[in-house]
């Protein structure tokens, strides 16, 4: 038998008493433990959500398949401005495979255990370029339209 404190009147008493001799305080819940139960069941549900977050962490296909379907978005958008019809064939017969191809080649996903982050290293400076952030089994772009505008001009 192990003493413990009373955490209301601060005194000592057995671990074994349901209640405290001093102040009354019931030391143990409705099933008759002192919480280690709850304090058991909180840490596995926090571990089981850790291990879910790991499980779902997205990888570099969902970051490839999600900045590609917004740049292929982007393009044909802008492309189909002036109801081009060429444009938005264009878009759908090359632009959208070589968007694909050009981001297997670049763009590199790090995976930290429950989030990724997908970067492409930046032609111009060399540094990598954050482009999208995974977490949950979801991937949030964050491609920069203006410098995917100023891009575009430069090589179109």
């Amino acid at each position: 038998m192990a003493l413990v404190e009373c955490p209301d009147c601060k005194k000592v008493i057995s671990d074994a008493a349901t209640v405290c001799p001093n102040c009354g305080r019931p030391m143990r819940d409705a099933d008759g433990n002192n919480g280690r139960s709850k304090k058991i069941a909180l840490a596995l549900i926090a571990v089981l959500a850790v291990v879910a977050l790991v499980v779902t962490c997205p990888n570099k296909a969902q970051h490839r398949s999600r900045i590609s379907s917004e740049l292929s978005s982007y393009v044909s958008t802008n492309l189909s401005k002036d109801d081009n019809v060429i444009g938005s064939m264009f878009v759908s017969a090359f632009a959208t495979p070589l968007i694909d191809r050009l981001l297997d080649g670049f763009l590199t996903v790090d995976s930290y255990g429950v989030v990724s982050v997908g970067k492409i290293k930046d032609p111009q400076t060399g540094e990598d370029q954050f482009v999208s952030f995974g977490i949950a089994g979801y991937v949030f772009s964050a491609v920069n339209e203006e410098k995917l505008k100023d891009v575009l001009k430069n090589k179109f």
